[in-house]
């Protein structure tokens, strides 16, 4: 983690006991950033790897880019050297509002769950999977309505 001085200094504030929530709590929320490196290989042309870390303003803005020109594959190829740090900073911006939440927890009572997650590298591949069966499902409509003979009245 490559966190600030100032957001270290506020996970150094809590107490043990805030401290085990505050990490379970961001070990769910954090994002994977070689997951989204890898969604950025694969699909980050359309904007996939910034949906996935919740930067959804980039991600509609590659998307409607790439689709309205092919601009968004130049951005496409620069944002696969920037989304490992973007996803960090993403990672960092949950910190405040999950000390806040660890304190809430910790003041109620609340007991952690036990751990009980899907690895992220393999939902992201569940995502691509899922993502590439759909392109193949429009390309091959595609092909069936364009190859379909116009009638003339």
């Amino acid at each position: 983690m490559a966190w600030s001085k100032e957001t270290k200094a506020m996970v150094a504030s809590l107490t043990d006991e805030e401290r085990r929530i505050f990490q379970y709590l961001y070990n769910r929320h954090k994002k994977d950033p070689g997951v989204a490196l890898l969604l950025s290989i694969v699909l980050g042309m359309f904007g996939v790897d910034r949906f996935y870390i919740g930067d959804t303003g980039i991600g509609w803005a590659k998307l409607a880019l790439t689709l309205l020109g092919g601009i968004g594959l130049l951005w496409w190829m620069i944002d696969i050297f920037l989304i490992w740090y973007a996803t960090e900073r993403m990672n960092e911006k949950l910190v405040p509002q999950l000390i806040v939440q660890a304190k809430q927890w910790h003041q109620s009572g609340l007991v952690i769950p036990p751990a009980k997650q899907t690895p992220a590298l393999l939902t992201a591949l569940a995502v691509i999977a899922f993502l590439l069966v759909l392109t193949v499902v429009c390309i091959a409509l595609y092909k069936a309505v364009s190859s379909t003979p116009a009638t003339m009245p």
